[in-house]
Parts: C-alpha cells; structure tokens; sequence
C-alpha cells in the first residue's frame, strides 16, 4: 500500500483545476458545487463542506453565487481556486509526485491520513504550507 499525506483539502483543491479559467463565465459547471465535487472527489458532502471552509480561511479557493445548468436551485454556490491556491497545488503536485488529474480520484487506501509524522513528503508538505502561510492575509 502507498501512502501520502495528501489531505482532503489537497484532493478538493485538485478537482477544481480544470475549472480554473471558467471562474467568470455566467453559467458555472456542476462540478465546481458542493455536490459536484463531492461526485469527482468521492467523499461525503459534509467532508468537502469542511475542506472548502479550511481552503476559504486560508485563501486558496473562494466562493460566489451562479448559475448550474444541472442543478435544481437556479443559483448556488460555486467554489473557484484563487491563483494562490492554483500555485498552491501545482507546488503540491511537484512535491509529491503526483500529477494533478491523479489526485482527487484516489483510492482511499491511497490516503493515509494516519502517515507518520517524519515522514518525508509530511515535512516537505507543512515547509510548503508555511511558506504559502505567509501569502495569504
């Protein structure tokens, strides 16, 4: 079994990469919703709840009303990564390995979030953490 620290918010963050350039268009995609990411990423919606706040707090993704073509309520919140959080997982990415479309299809045993704290790739995550820290406000 491989592990890597990649966290839910990592998993959220790589989802919503293909979406990036669309962040002004006036009818957003499904998958930058809650449900929509919760389709891609296949966690509960009360775990990508939790990630998109801790995400929010720290500036690399951002929220607004729009319009989903195939959703039920005309307009909802549509999640959108900012260009720190675009820089942010493309450092991620490098970091550990991992392409960007590999990571938030990840089998669960995949990520382990029990990885030992010494682990290599766990202490070049929480360096990159710090430094982007300093960024954002």
């Amino acid at each position: 079994m491989r592990t890597t620290p990649l966290t839910n918010g990592h998993r959220v963050m790589a989802s919503l990469v293909p979406y990036f350039e669309r962040a002004d268009d006036y009818v957003a995609p499904f998958g930058t919703t809650q449900s929509g990411i919760s389709q891609r990423v296949g966690l509960s919606a009360a775990r990508i709840s939790v990630a998109l706040v801790e995400c929010r707090k720290r500036g690399l993704v951002f929220n607004q009303r729009s319009h989903v073509k195939e959703y039920a309520r005309p307009r909802t919140d549509t999640y959108w990564l900012t260009w720190v959080g675009l820089a942010y997982i493309q450092e991620v990415s490098a970091v550990t390995g991992i392409r960007i479309e590999d990571m938030y299809p990840l089998p669960l045993d995949v990520v382990n979030h029990k990885v030992p704290r010494e682990h290599p790739m766990r202490v070049r995550l929480e360096a990159l953490d710090a430094k982007f820290a300093a960024v954002v406000p």
